[in-house]
């Protein structure tokens, strides 16, 4: 598939609509024109070219970077020979991505997106995902996983072991602490 703003061999066809076969040696004979998108026209720069013998009426000419600066395009023209036609190519590109536009994309939607939190109630606790992988690195990585439970919360603690990093509601059912879904994140 061709790259949106890259260099692209674009291929189409000279056909002799009286011998139903592709025409040789017409390449100074034809006139192109680009179509991007929904209606830009231009006249592409580049040099007609025959591919070769073993496949007569077969062209093509490089399009620049700037002339492939468009999400659709069509390549068609018009021969000074009689009675051949060209026939229009269509062509839609690819944006290629570079990791930095990747990084770019993805931190954008971790700041901007939203989620409720599961079962954390009415109306739920909204965090972006950024803040939630922020949370769980903190709570994993950072600090020390110290925690407790005391008069019905769940206390997690910083580093330091006295410095509350998170506390959620919690009941104790026997030897399991289970988060009460009633009650949002803190």
């Amino acid at each position: 598939m061709p790259l949106r703003n890259r260099q692209f061999a674009a291929h189409f066809t000279a056909w002799n609509t009286t011998d139903q076969a592709g025409e040789a040696g017409d390449a100074a004979n034809i006139t192109l024109s680009l179509v991007q998108d929904s209606g830009t026209l231009l006249v592409p720069g580049g040099a007609i070219n025959e591919v070769g013998a073993t496949h007569p009426g077969l062209y093509w000419i490089l399009l620049t970077a700037a002339e492939m600066d468009a999400q659709m395009l069509s390549l068609g023209g018009v021969s000074s020979t009689d009675n051949v036609s060209i026939v229009t190519s269509h062509f839609v590109t690819q944006i290629l991505l570079t990791p930095a536009d990747i990084r770019t994309q993805v931190v954008e939607q971790f700041n901007i997106d939203t989620y409720g939190e599961p079962l954390a109630g009415q109306p739920p606790a909204v965090a972006t995902p950024m803040e939630m992988i922020t949370q769980l690195y903190h709570t994993l990585v950072v600090d020390r996983m110290d925690y407790d439970v005391i008069e019905g919360f769940q206390n997690i603690y910083m580093s330091d072991g006295r410095t509350i990093r998170y506390r959620k509601r919690v009941r104790v059912d026997g030897s399991n602490v289970i988060r009460d879904p009633g009650e949002a994140s803190g």
